[in-house]
This record gives structure tokens, C-alpha cells and sequence, in this order.
């Protein structure tokens, strides 16, 4: 797949914004165009929710988009 559509994938990728918001993306591929995040969590899906929303609000700072 990241050969046909060109993506780059990055896992742990490291992001940090400002000190409140900072951490690793566990699965970032990412293209000209789109971005997929993907958080993994084992049991806890709310608190995997949440995390997501706040990498998300952070990635959107961070690429300017």
C-alpha cells in the first residue's frame, strides 16, 4: 500500500506543539494530502478517544492546515 499510494509511514512518531500538548502518534501515515492517525489501545477506548482528539488538535497546529 505505501508503495502504490507514495504514503510515508512513521510509528512512535514524537509531536510536540507546546508543553501541553506533546507526545508520540503510534501510527502517523501521511501523504501530500491526507493524514491517517491511528492510537492503539488495548482496553481503554475512551481514554484512547481522548488521546486521539488531542494528537489530532495538536497535528493540525503543528502542519498549520
Amino acid at each position: 500500500m505505501l508503495h502504490y499510494t507514495q504514503a510515508q509511514l512513521r510509528i512512535k512518531y514524537p509531536l510536540k506543539v507546546n508543553d501541553r500538548l506533546k507526545g508520540d502518534l503510534d501510527y502517523y501515515l501521511y501523504t501530500r494530502s491526507i493524514i491517517l492517525v491511528v492510537e492503539a489501545k488495548n482496553a481503554d477506548l475512551s481514554r484512547g478517544f481522548t488521546q486521539l482528539a488531542v494528537e489530532l488538535i495538536a497535528l493540525d497546529i503543528w502542519t498549520g492546515v
